[in-house]
């Protein structure tokens, strides 16, 4: 008879844009043997990065029958302060989303532009200035001559507003830091 595995998908946040160790807790049974060793990589409490890891873990009987199985660890990078900002209003801080959302956000007065900034494991992967306080994320876009592809994983954005004309923008203070997660389709 093959081991069975325990294991489930979990979600932590940090605010270190390097990542968190996180430690879980991952189980094998066999129905004769009971429980039974298993190994695991990323290995428990060593340190994820920022978006979305999976973890594979193999067990194996006293008779060499083995199993497999695997989940996901998403790490979350969280800006101190950013719960509570309202002025982001969607997606919400931290919510999954499974297509490319409308990115949402209290207007700034007198703000004729926008400044807003995308980026995934710590690297921006988009600048755009929207003249209204939204702009909606395609499924593929160009940013500083590559095509970039909206992929399962956190990502974190940012609003400025800006003031003036596209070509001599004076930007005011950030309005607002968010996060949402794309999860895999299927």
């Amino acid at each position: 008879m093959r081991p069975i595995l325990l294991v489930s998908a979990f979600r932590v946040s940090t605010t270190s844009r390097s990542g968190k160790a996180v430690a879980y807790t991952v189980s094998a049974s066999d129905v004769v043997d009971g429980p039974v060793p298993l190994n695991c990589y990323p290995a428990s409490g060593v340190a994820f990065p920022v978006g979305t890891t999976t973890v594979n873990c193999n067990a194996a009987d006293r008779r060499s029958n083995t199993s497999a199985a695997a989940f996901t660890v998403t790490v979350v990078f969280t800006s101190r302060g950013t719960r509570r900002n309202t002025a982001m209003l969607a997606p919400r801080f931290g919510a999954t989303v499974r297509t490319a959302p409308l990115l949402r956000w209290r207007p700034a007065g007198k703000a004729r532009i926008y400044n807003v900034q995308l980026f995934r494991r710590g690297h921006k992967v988009l600048t755009v200035w929207p003249n209204r306080p939204r702009f909606r994320l395609h499924n593929s876009w160009q940013f500083g001559g590559r095509t970039y592809r909206l992929r399962p994983g956190n990502y974190t954005w940012l609003v400025w507003p800006a003031y003036g004309t596209l070509a001599k923008p004076r930007y005011g203070k950030l309005l607002g830091q968010s996060s949402f997660v794309v999860a895999k389709r299927g």
